[in-house]
């Protein structure tokens, strides 16, 4: 499961945080950063309150480092974490966005929530359609036992380069269907894949 929210700020990173315990999962795992013309004690509270809430930290820089230099926010965020006794083990320095999504997917267990604070859009959600699409695919060679190989590498290709369906990215208020199967995107600028 994978949340990428355009939380920028310590308020949209509290709320976030509050919906993330509302949701099934293990670990909560997250790629963070802020814009560079933010206060130093605000990017210091982001990361604050990233180690109160997130398992697993990976520390990304947007391209727009705006005031800063390259890696300066992210070092003020890796300080802020370590300062709460979190477990220097647990983060990753990362400064690009979408290779710090990529890692968080190599990495996650089942059941894990990923959740990553994009600058953005929609790199990462090519990601985390290609990661689906690999994962579908891979899927249907495990379960078709009936064909030989021929086939099953042909059927692994097709879904490969076919669009994803069931993936659903959807831009909506916090909902649930009727089922409780499908889950939806909270939050205004949030999209939820799950």
């Amino acid at each position: 499961k994978v949340l990428l929210d355009y939380a920028h700020n310590y308020a949209g990173y509290l709320e976030l945080f509050k919906y993330c315990k509302k949701i099934d999962h293990s670990r909560l795992l997250g790629v963070i950063g802020m814009p560079g013309d933010r206060l130093e004690s605000d990017i210091i509270k982001v990361g604050e309150l990233s180690a109160e809430n997130l398992d697993f930290i990976y520390i990304k820089e947007d391209k727009e480092i705006r005031d800063r230099q390259l890696g300066e926010v992210s070092e003020i965020l890796y300080d802020a974490i370590l300062n709460c006794n979190y477990d220097k083990n647990n983060i990753k320095n990362i400064l690009c966005e979408p290779d710090a999504l990529k890692e968080a997917i190599k990495n996650h267990e089942k059941n894990d929530l990923i959740v990553v604070m994009y600058e953005e859009l929609k790199p990462l959600q090519d990601i985390v359609n290609n990661y689906k699409s690999k994962k579908s695919a891979k899927s249907n060679i495990k379960t078709d036992t009936k064909t030989d190989t021929k086939t099953k590498t042909k059927t692994a290709i097709n879904i490969s380069q076919k669009k994803i369906t069931n993936a659903k990215i959807k831009k909506a208020k916090v909902s649930t269907d009727k089922t409780n199967k499908a889950k939806k995107v909270w939050f205004n600028s949030g999209f939820f894949i799950s």
